[in-house]
């Protein structure tokens, strides 16, 4: 096919061919750039099953969005009906050769190992399982970057499995003890064959060895591999990861998730390490995995869920007991004991007790992204209340608490103790709780009840029990958490699926229809920004005071009611001047509504850069004082805010946006260039933003022309290509 041209797509040369297809470089002429062309085999193009195959790999592989995973731009078919995926080009080699070409530098495995499981965790966090991990399908390109490839194999978790009920896809050295059997593979199937791959890298060799099929399958299914601590300077860990989380033959005994091994991977490389068991200890704890889980969520509540608890002390000191009789309670993080799988619930004590006491009588717990910012992490378990108190007066908070977790056989037990921070000989109040580590949030709604109603204190207000505003659903709560996670890291849509999720799950879920408000703002879906204010309102009932008013303030704004939003938000910042959320949610207001009001953009600058003293890294502020800038032609001021942005290690959809700032400040063509590519491969909320962005600023004409020829491509969606010529 070499020299022929299939639509507007030239080929060039064969890369590749395989049992699902062969696969063609090609330039694609009406954008002018290489792309890599994917045709079934002409076989199998009759063949029913085969051809959805190849559909359903397109549908799976297009949904996701990440930066080791190779981006679907099309499918297509030919005049005489051969079907084809259009996939980005990268120039490179596969790791299969790689490893055929010699020995591999040990943290340059590891550093692959953790691309591909950062890529498997996006793949599995939209449903999809690959199933066919395995060098070839994975290439590093000339800028040493893995990029997983070929979905063919894959299928989304629910639907219909297109494979023959007994098949066993992909390479057999790399099949899971699951595949080999003939079992349905899911997402731990998927870890395994990353453990292979790595394995293979740091050890030159497979980890099990078979001379034909039927022994090779013996050797999965039976045989344990040969440990790694044998290789020179292997990093601590690195062999319990691969062999006892990875390469355990029971799908239950393997990590919970990519995302968690990509974090291990992630953190070797970086050369911090990580303290792991040892094999036998790994996998006799194998049933508390969940509640490693659960203890690993409650770190995230606070960080994540900033309008719940953002509620610390500004840049100028506060005074302890302010005139209205609030009183500030700095939670400190509280020292372990005990199995170390539990080591998150130091600091996410923080968290939950901050949540628990924030809003009981008079006391407003300090921000815990605060605390955490200001205690050294290193010390817990020896601070003491001399030590503790001097935090404390650095926190501008008159009380704080001090506690321990200790763990016995999965059974916890949480001690806590409240002291002045003028006068710390002796606890105000004490409290203790013991339990099972499941029944978590009932131990620190207790724990937080002794200490509230203490002789020394006449507050005798309930405590809203946590689940009352967020979700008694684990499940729920998890997919709330990887939407926050991915709004921070600017990847809407994957926080819109998230969030989606959570409240499927869980539909009084408040908080997660609060959240889904937002982010549906940011992406300009405006029905679904309406409904999850509406919902935030409807199932809130049971919330705060100024959670309701924030509920309602949202709703206000969705509705119209510009100056009734303006208002609550106003009023819940003359009460608490450091509400994160309020501050956050006013400046977008004000932002928004300048121009349609005919304003200036300084009322919404000034909140923006009140927001950055209070988070000296808010990408959320960086990214809006970037913009003001750039629309008031300001390129000085704008110029470092643009580089700062750009420098964010997750900007995600907003990317391109930012590229096209600094081309705009640059006037550098590579600039334009290195923009336009990054438009190219991005989904539509961010086009839309960035030729709305580029067209409002006045960008050079000849630029915005080649931005709008990107989105009205015939390859763009309807929506993409409506925002373009509109």
């Amino acid at each position: 096919m070499t020299g022929e041209t299939i639509g507007q797509y030239e080929i060039l040369e064969e890369l590749g061919r395989g049992g699902m297809g062969v696969v063609y470089k090609a330039r694609d002429t009406k954008l002018d750039r290489l792309v890599a062309l994917k045709f079934l085999p002409p076989y199998l193009t009759q063949d029913t099953t085969a051809r959805d195959r190849f559909v359903q790999e397109a549908k799976a592989a297009a949904t996701i969005e990440h930066n080791h995973i190779c981006t679907i731009h099309d499918i297509a078919e030919t005049d005489d009906g051969r079907t084809y995926i259009v996939m980005s080009y990268y120039s490179g080699r596969s790791l299969s050769q790689r490893i055929a070409d010699g020995p591999i530098p040990l943290m340059d495995a590891v550093r692959y190992g953790a691309q591909t499981a950062s890529a498997l965790a996006a793949a599995h966090s939209a449903g999809i399982v690959h199933r066919d991990i395995k060098p070839g399908n994975l290439i590093i390109t000339d800028s040493d970057e893995i990029k997983l490839l070929d979905f063919g194999l894959a299928k989304l978790a629910g639907q219909v499995d297109l494979t023959k009920s007994r098949s066993t896809v992909g390479t057999a050295a790399y099949m899971s003890p699951e595949q080999v059997r003939g079992e349905k593979a899911d997402h731990r199937s998927d870890l395994w064959s990353l453990g292979v791959v790595i394995y293979e890298m740091i050890a030159g060799k497979r980890p099990f060895q078979g001379e034909y099929e039927q022994a090779l399958s013996y050797a999965i299914l039976n045989v344990d591999p040969q440990s790694l601590s044998e290789i020179d300077s292997l990093p601590k860990g690195l062999n319990s990861i691969i062999v006892d989380q990875l390469l355990a033959k029971i799908p239950d005994d393997r990590a919970s998730s990519a995302g968690e091994i990509a974090d291990q991977l992630l953190a070797i490389s970086q050369g911090s390490g990580v303290d792991l068991p040892a094999s036998t200890e790994t996998i006799a704890r194998r049933s508390l995995r969940p509640i490693y889980w659960i203890a690993a969520l409650v770190v995230l509540i606070g960080f994540f869920t900033v309008w719940k608890m953002a509620k610390g002390p500004g840049p100028e000191p506060l005074l302890i007991e302010t005139e209205s009789g609030i009183t500030r309670v700095a939670v400190l993080p509280f020292s372990l004991r005990g199995n170390q799988e539990y080591a998150s619930l130091g600091e996410g004590m923080v968290d939950l007790l901050s949540t628990k006491i924030d809003g009981a009588g008079t006391w407003h717990s300090v921000d815990p992204r605060r605390v955490l910012s200001v205690v050294d992490l290193d010390d817990v378990n020896s601070l003491n209340p001399d030590a503790a108190s001097r935090y404390a007066n650095d926190l501008s908070a008159s009380l704080f608490v001090l506690g321990n977790v200790v763990e016995i056989g999965g059974r916890l037990s949480v001690s806590a103790a409240i002291y002045r921070t003028g006068d710390h000989s002796e606890p105000m109040g004490t409290g203790t709780v013991e339990g099972e580590a499941n029944d978590l949030f009932d131990l620190v709604d207790g724990l937080a009840s002794q200490l509230l109603l203490n002789p020394n204190d006449t507050s005798s207000d309930r405590l809203r029990n946590l689940a009352e505003l967020t979700t008694s659903s684990i499940d729920a709560l998890k997919a709330y958490l990887d939407g926050e996670a991915a709004f921070r890291a600017f990847e809407f849509i994957t926080a819109m699926n998230a969030l989606r999720r959570a409240v499927e799950i869980d539909e009084s879920f408040a908080l997660a229809w609060y959240r889904l408000s937002v982010v549906a703002d940011w992406v300009a879906w405006h029905d679904a920004a309406m409904e999850g204010a509406e919902n935030a309102v409807k199932y809130g009932q049971k919330a705060s005071d100024i959670d309701k008013e924030l509920f309602e303030a949202m709703l206000a704004s969705r509705s119209g009611e510009i100056e009734k939003s303006e208002h609550l938000y106003n009023v819940i910042l003359a009460r608490d001047p450091n509400n994160a959320e309020a501050l956050f949610s006013l400046a977008e207001l004000l932002y928004h509504d300048a121009p349609l009001q005919g304003h200036t953009y300084d009322a919404s600058l000034a909140m923006w850069e009140r927001m950055l003293e209070q988070e000296p890294n808010s990408a959320l502020a960086l990214v809006h004082l970037a913009r003001i800038a750039m629309i008031q032609e300001d390129h000085d001021r704008a110029a470092p805010l643009v580089n700062q942005v750009l420098e964010l290690t997750a900007l995600g959809d907003r990317n391109p946006e930012f590229l096209g700032y600094r081309a705009m400040i640059t006037d550098s063509e590579s600039d334009v260039e290195e923009m336009l590519a990054a438009l190219t491969e991005t989904d539509i909320s961010s086009l839309a933003v960035t030729i709305f962005s580029f067209v409002a600023q006045e960008m050079g004409k000849s630029e915005i022309m080649r931005v709008l020829d990107i989105g009205t491509d015939p390859v763009q969606t309807n929506e993409a290509r409506a925002w373009a010529h509109l």
